[in-house]
């Protein structure tokens, strides 16, 4: 992904923080029976905990928090913003990609 054109990754990240918003609204059981316990409790904590938007910097930015595209920034302040247990990570991170971004 972080070879890609900009529009492709603002694509491919939109529909993952999409498809991960569907699964943290499903119901317990419903997400249980889709993806099994352990891998539906993993991916809910994955974007309650904050841990989603240091896969994207680092798997399609090449790590550098300052070239995230602002539309996948938007997404990314977004789903924490609906579902993180506090948005104290939400804050900082939002201040670091200020801080350092180039656009």
């Amino acid at each position: 992904v972080a070879g890609a054109s900009r529009t492709t990754r603002i694509k491919v990240w939109s529909l993952y923080l999409t498809i991960l918003n569907a699964i943290l609204e499903m119901d317990p059981e419903e997400g249980k029976d889709a993806f099994g316990n352990q891998e539906w409790r993993a991916l809910c904590a994955k974007v309650r905990d904050g841990q989603v938007w240091e896969e994207v910097v680092q798997n399609g930015y090449h790590g550098v928090e300052g070239d995230v595209d602002s539309d996948v920034v938007i997404n990314l302040a977004t789903i924490l913003l609906a579902h993180a247990r506090d948005q104290i990570l939400n804050q900082r991170r939002l201040e670091t990609y200020l801080a350092t971004t180039t656009t």
